[in-house]
């Protein structure tokens, strides 16, 4: 079954405040109401183009969010990231919802 809502952001947030560094997130818009910086947006696609692609992978710290590994979207995203332990998980509940990478 699929999840979130945007739940855990919030904790994301937290934990990236008082770290330097640009940001890309899914879900950017709720995230910055809970973010002091401006988040990129990570493209809502089935796949990224490789300028984009570049350009999420180019941030300190890129936000996945459950929807995109339920979803498997962007797999190219995701696939990059795949050899990378998270620097920080939020699980609420027992359930994984936030993963940051630093690529």
């Amino acid at each position: 079954m699929m999840i979130g809502w945007g739940e855990g952001l919030d904790q994301a947030a937290a934990y990236l405040n008082p770290r330097e560094g640009s940001v890309a997130s899914w879900y950017s818009n709720s995230f910055n109401l809970m973010f002091p910086r401006e988040a990129d947006d990570i493209p809502i696609a089935l796949e990224l183009s490789p300028a984009q692609l570049e350009a999420v992978l180019a941030h300190e710290y890129v936000v996945v969010y459950v929807h995109q590994w339920q979803r498997g979207t962007p797999q190219n995203l995701l696939d990059a990231l795949a050899g990378l332990q998270p620097v920080h998980t939020v699980v609420v509940d027992g359930i994984e919802y936030v993963r940051i990478y630093q690529p």
